[in-house]
């Protein structure tokens, strides 16, 4: 879960997908454009439901 402490848009894995924090939101980023955006606390909730 190293995204969620990132740093303001630091990109976190290289290549075409990639996960960036903005304020409290994970911004995913497809081919260099954001494709969608989850707040951190919902991800956190679900990736405890795993």
């Amino acid at each position: 879960m190293r995204f969620i402490h990132a740093d303001e848009d630091e990109a976190l894995f290289k290549g075409r997908l990639q996960l960036r924090k903005s304020g409290d939101d994970i911004i995913t980023v497809f081919k260099g454009e954001p494709v969608g955006s989850i707040p951190v606390s919902d991800l956190k909730e679900a990736l405890n439901a795993l």
